[in-house]
């Protein structure tokens, strides 16, 4: 059983780009210049039932040679047919639907050659593994490209500094830019910002409507996902639904809805009470500001004050507050009976999954090494007038102790 489920999930979760339609869903900053020497990373094999077409054509607009096709954005045509797609208008500075798209979309990096567009990428920070690789990964495109791409640095979890960078990005005026910003309730004066200088931009992590979206994962479907794996493991542990608490590492920062990360916190918990019949009185959510110390700490101070709880899972909405979790749980003496999962496939999951770790299952990866050449992509079919999906998603897979990439070990 707990193989099939492992199948199922990895299905739900290959959105490979899943163009839906409207749902639910550093003080200065530097040129991110990539040495000339440096290679774009390979491209990620679709999974077979969300394959391209067989000719697929580069969007019109003549940037330059092709460097890199990523995956098709649409996995059916029942899909294809129900998607939202955009066009910039200049007039009106905004993003208007247009009928007049192909049939499917395919994120194509192509040289810059003399177009002379400049992007902005405004990373929730470049502290945590995840945003390090992804940050990294427009400087790779970046270079492979020619593309100017300019990095301004958020600097999560400040709620001062997104609002300085999305001036700084007024000044710099570019011709698109790829907002990251996952406090959502920020996101309105950052998109007025953009919409009064006329920029086109692109929300990452969080929707914001009116704005194409960009995502490293959609977050609610997330959620789903890790509570189908862990309730699979949990009902091949014998684990009853009677005997099961399960602990949520949140924050309060976000918006407690499904326009930010906490949406796979609520896609999480819909999958115990609906699936295992958990009740709300043994899923408690903990204050987890993904801070390593403080995660643990937070998550110490229930257990001490639950000694007798077992059969404990664990969901932290990324890797860093999950081992947070999983430390608690060693120095209580109950990890061995409890199982948790993480978002993000970074240095903190990495390293238990490769061991094979009892307690720590498995984690989600938005191959954030590909966000920049997704990115400059989109942000070159913006930029020439060209169409896109309303909303773009990255392959995302649940990966555990078998699945992992050996090479990541």
């Amino acid at each position: 059983m707990l193989q099939v489920t492992r199948v199922f999930v990895a299905t739900v979760l290959a959105l490979v780009i899943a163009a839906c339609g409207d749902g639910d869903t550093e003080d200065a900053a530097e040129t991110t210049a990539a040495p000339t020497t440096t290679a774009a990373p390979a491209t990620t094999a679709a999974p077979e039932t969300t394959a391209a077409p067989e000719t697929t054509a580069a969007p019109a607009g003549g940037l330059g040679a092709v460097i890199m096709e990523l995956p098709t954005t649409i996995s059916n045509a029942e899909q294809a047919a129900e998607a939202t797609w955009v066009v910039w208008d200049e007039d009106s500075c905004s993003f208007v639907e247009t009928d007049d798209h192909p049939d499917f979309y395919q994120a194509v990096l192509r040289e810059a050659g003399d177009s002379g567009y400049r992007f902005a990428w405004t990373p929730e920070d470049n502290v945590f593994d995840t945003l390090i690789v992804a940050n990294e990964s427009f400087r790779v495109a970046a270079a492979a490209s020619g593309a100017d791409v300019t990095e301004f640095d958020n600097q999560y979890p400040s709620e001062e500094q997104p609002l300085v960078v999305a001036d700084l990005v007024v000044q710099h005026d570019p011709d698109v830019v790829l907002s990251m910003n996952v406090l959502a309730n920020l996101n309105p004066a950052i998109m007025s910002q953009y919409k009064e200088a006329c920029i086109p931009a692109v929300a990452h992590s969080v929707p914001h409507e009116g704005q194409p979206f960009f995502g490293g994962g959609e977050w609610y479907a997330v959620g789903r996902a890790q509570a189908e794996y862990l309730i699979a493991v949990a009902e091949g542990r014998g684990w009853t639904t009677g005997d099961v608490d399960v602990l949520l590492c949140s924050h309060s920062a976000f918006v407690q809805d499904r326009t930010s990360p906490y949406a796979s916190i609520i896609g999480f918990r819909e999958v115990v009470k609906e699936s295992f019949d958990v009740g709300d009185d043994n899923i408690h959510e903990l204050e987890c500001p993904s801070d390593i110390v403080t995660d643990q700490a937070n998550v110490a101070d229930w257990l001490t004050a639950h000694p007798d709880t077992q059969n404990i899972m664990g969901f932290g909405i990324n890797d860093l507050r999950t081992l947070g979790m999983v430390n608690a749980l060693r120095e209580s003496g109950r990890a061995e009976t409890s199982i948790a999962g993480g978002v993000g496939l970074s240095q903190e999951s990495v390293g238990p999954l490769c061991a094979n770790d009892p307690t720590f299952l498995t984690s989600v990866d938005f191959v954030p090494q590909l966000w920049g050449e997704y990115g400059i992509a989109i942000a070159q079919d913006i930029a020439e007038g060209n169409p896109i999906p309303s909303e773009i998603y990255p392959q995302a897979t649940v990966v555990d102790a078998e699945t992992i990439d050996q090479a990541t070990c």
